[in-house]
């Protein structure tokens, strides 16, 4: 059978007998690779699981074959390396690395290039500040020699992970952006509104890399000055024990509402509600969340972690970890409904690039050129 093969550090749950994704990697995402090659071979790690959560999805393309990692020896392995016709890495991953280093010289492979490992290490643990510089080193090599690349953004990554042969930026991120009649709608209900002015973010919670803790000290400083017209709306997955306690903490329980997961088809309903998106990060490649709520029209404040200075305009980019310079610009922004006008419609200009139509383009005619060379 002709198949690509895909790897990546990715984690399915097994659930009954059948395959799930909790994120990433989702089957939509797979089927991307299903029809630009046909069989696809997904070497990864995969979890028994007990039940089903509403974030999972299935995997339901039947060209697509799940392979659990834990349950290949090295000279299955190696076969299914040499059998595949391309082989395609996700970077940074641990398997990525040592399946590179199984790869025959005369074997055609892709390097996808979705993260810095130095950022997504050294700010999620002290192990990882140990093991950072040592991933970073070897993301930095991998994508130096491969033949063909394609990256997430359009410059933060390019830049960290240099590659002089074939190699595209194109985000990964799936959104249609809005019409301006929308838009106009849309602001025009905001400012006629005379109730708190939300803020939001969607990333999980139950890691401090994603950096909702800034927020909260930031709204915590504002109510202490007087500023208590602003609510803090939460969503994403995972524990949010730690961050109530600082919701305590700070005495903003009023200010503050973790709504949790949601589906995604209701992300955008959401976004539509809020009055400025906040992407607080530490890391960050090409953040999709921030793209998807500047295809809202969504006014937006950034960190600058990452590919989020590609995004929105620079004077709503803070230093990482700088509550300070949040928490002024949080004020600035809330202040006008002329600035949260501008920034609707400018972020909606640039959210225009990361149109589905546009993307797919670049994307198709990279994998197709590499199928054919």
């Amino acid at each position: 059978m002709n198949y690509v093969l895909f790897v990546h550090d990715h984690r399915f749950k097994e659930i009954n007998n059948k395959i799930y994704s909790p994120g990433g990697l989702s089957n939509e995402i797979l089927t991307r690779y299903t029809n630009y090659y046909g069989n696809v071979k997904v070497i990864a790690r995969i979890e028994k699981y007990n039940k089903k959560d509403d974030k999972f999805s299935e995997i339901t393309n039947k060209n697509v074959e799940i392979i659990n990692y834990n349950s290949l020896n090295k000279k299955e392995l190696q076969r299914i390396i040499l059998d595949a016709q391309i082989v395609i890495l996700r970077v940074p991953s641990f398997l990525g690395n040592k399946i590179r280093k199984l790869i025959p010289k005369d074997k055609k492979y892709i390097i996808e290039v979705v993260a810095c490992a130095w950022d997504a290490l050294w700010n999620h643990s002290i192990i990882g500040k140990v093991i950072a510089p040592i991933m970073y080193y070897k993301e930095k090599k991998i994508v130096k020699d491969a033949q063909n690349v394609i990256y997430v953004s359009n410059e933060f990554l390019q830049r960290r992970y240099p590659n002089k042969n074939y190699n595209v930026g194109c985000s990964d991120v799936n959104v249609t952006t809005i019409d301006k009649d929308f838009l106009k709608q849309k602001r025009q209900k905001k400012n006629n509104k005379k109730e708190k002015i939300v803020l939001g973010t969607c990333a999980a919670l139950n890691v401090k890399y994603k950096g909702q803790q800034y927020v909260l000290k930031a709204i915590s400083n504002l109510k202490k000055q007087g500023i208590n017209n602003i609510k803090y709306e939460l969503v994403g997955g995972g524990s949010h024990n730690r961050l109530i306690k600082l919701i305590k903490k700070y005495k903003i329980e009023d200010e503050v509402e973790i709504i949790g997961s949601l589906p995604h088809d209701k992300i955008f309903a959401w976004l539509d509600k809020i009055d400025i998106y906040i992407q607080p990060s530490n890391q960050e490649g090409l953040c999709r969340a921030l793209i998807e709520a500047m295809s809202r029209g969504t006014p937006c404040i950034a960190s600058n972690a990452g590919g989020n200075v590609e995004l929105i305009d620079k004077e709503y980019i803070f230093r990482r970890k700088n509550v300070k310079e949040l928490q002024k610009l949080i004020l600035n922004m809330a202040s006008s409904n002329e600035i949260l006008n501008q920034q609707a419609t400018s972020n909606l200009k640039k959210a225009e690039k990361y149109n589905n139509k546009k993307l797919e383009k670049i994307r198709d005619e990279f994998y197709i050129n590499v199928k054919n060379k």
